[in-house]
């Protein structure tokens, strides 16, 4: 697989499918996988239930690995020692199993963060946390509130699994400034237009965010949308932005292979 597949791959995994929340719950989830014919095994935890389709080439403990680093991280940057809720962790083995499960979509990932349930296709090797849709789910019920703004939910997911296509987050957006024009105030607007763009600009803009202006931060931009985080911090889009780019100037681009003009 070419490295242009490749991150359109990466970036059909980090896509949330919000309006998908109110037509799936756990009895869904349920009814669905007895419809499918599927053969799952279940590893259960205080906090999860995993579910994995039969025939994977892994072991259970390394599932369960993945699931329990994606929910550190996600606890550790939301600064919470615990959950309240139990969640479901579907892994499936090909777009036809998740169509079957996840009703009718077929990507590489999603979270139903109001039923509480992350489905994907099973993936164990990982350059980052692999945090992005556990993180979206636990976000969600830890705010009580979905996102005011596709640039603040994808950002703070995409933070959350530390790295894109295995490069780190100040890097990837080094080499983008320095190969295309870009401005903050336009990836916000148009968040949807270029996700090539706009997904890693925005992770390590949140990023840059929570490192100097900390959790409380993020969490309004979240909340009421990024482009209102001057009435938190008393700074516009646009002076954040030059402390952003001053910030990312120092981190290395040189070893970047990223398919900006696809």
């Amino acid at each position: 697989m070419s490295k242009q597949m490749k991150v359109y791959r990466l970036i059909v995994v980090c896509i949330l499918m919000v309006g998908c929340q109110n037509n799936f719950t756990r009895i869904a989830l349920k009814k669905n996988i007895e419809k499918s014919s599927l053969l799952f095994r279940k590893v259960n935890s205080a906090n999860y239930t995993i579910y994995i389709e039969q025939n994977q080439p892994f072991v259970d403990s390394l599932y369960q690995s993945k699931v329990q680093k994606a929910l550190d991280r996600s606890k550790q940057i939301l600064k919470i020692d615990s959950l309240n809720f139990k969640f479901s962790y579907v892994f499936v083995n090909s777009s036809n199993s998740m169509k079957l499960i996840a009703n009718k979509y077929e990507g590489q990932g999603i979270a139903f963060v109001e039923s509480k349930v992350v489905i994907e296709q099973a993936q164990i090797n990982s350059n980052g946390y692999g945090a992005h849709e556990l993180f979206h789910l636990i976000i969600y019920h830890y705010t009580g509130v979905l996102p005011k703004d596709g640039f603040s939910s994808e950002g703070f997911a995409v933070f959350s699994d530390g790295k894109w296509w295995g490069y780190n987050l100040h890097s990837v957006a080094n080499y983008i400034v320095n190969n295309k024009q870009i401005r903050i105030l336009d990836v916000i607007q148009d968040f949807r237009r270029n996700e090539i763009v706009s997904y890693p600009i925005s992770g390590s803009f949140i990023k840059f965010i929570y490192e100097k202006y900390g959790l409380e931060t993020v969490l309004y931009c979240y909340k009421h949308g990024i482009i209102n985080t001057e009435q938190f911090i008393h700074k516009k889009i646009d002076e954040l932005e030059k402390e952003w780019r001053n910030e990312i100037k120092e981190w290395d681009y040189k070893t970047i292979d990223y398919p900006l003009n696809r």
